[in-house]
């Protein structure tokens, strides 16, 4: 659900209405005799600066609010697949095709996460990253995209670029496990 800007007032907030939509028009609901404001029964009227300071609307409240969301709540995903994505991360920072080996490894086996989703972490992504890269290397070679390459630039310009490639394929599998993995669990039916 979209909510405003906390600075917002509520008068534009909600484009003209006063308050959130279905919440009962300026003037109904209040008791007979009574004004907003002035404290004999009537609906208040806030200072909008008073409620974002007591909301928590600086940079740090908003930052706790989505660290605490983040963490809380059931996730799909569970410890092996944060190892996956630990294992991942560091074979690209320390260039180890073991340890990139084990995170993928550790991707496929993933217990809690789907099959297919489990493949799309240890085969699709990297397929994606090598595909694109096969599918520029093909556009240079025909002259977009670049400077033409020339008759067998192509294979030194991969022999060049692999590690990178691996590298990046890496951190692809990295970023697509953590999304699924941080996902909210899907709800059980009661039955």
């Amino acid at each position: 659900m979209l909510h405003p800007p906390f600075d917002a007032p509520l008068e534009t907030a909600y484009d003209g209405e006063q308050g959130p939509p279905g919440a009962p028009p300026a003037g109904e609901g209040r008791e007979a005799g009574g004004e907003p404001g002035d404290g004999a029964g009537g609906l208040a009227q806030e200072d909008p600066s008073a409620a974002g300071a007591a909301r928590g609307s600086g940079p740090r409240g908003t930052a706790g609010r989505l660290a605490r969301a983040a963490l809380l709540g059931k996730r799909a995903g569970g410890p092996v697949e944060l190892l996956g994505v630990l294992l991942l991360v560091a074979g690209t920072v320390v260039g180890s095709i073991v340890v990139l080996g084990l995170g993928w490894l550790t991707a496929y086996w993933s217990p809690r996460l789907s099959r297919r989703v489990a493949q799309w972490a240890t085969f699709g992504m990297p397929a994606l990253v090598f595909g694109g890269y096969g599918l520029w290397l093909l556009a240079r070679s025909g002259g977009w995209g670049g400077a033409p390459l020339e008759e067998g630039e192509a294979g030194a310009a991969f022999d060049d670029h692999w590690p990178w490639l691996l590298r990046t394929a890496a951190l692809a599998s990295a970023a697509f496990l953590l999304w699924r993995a941080r996902r909210r669990a899907p709800e059980k039916a009661a039955g």
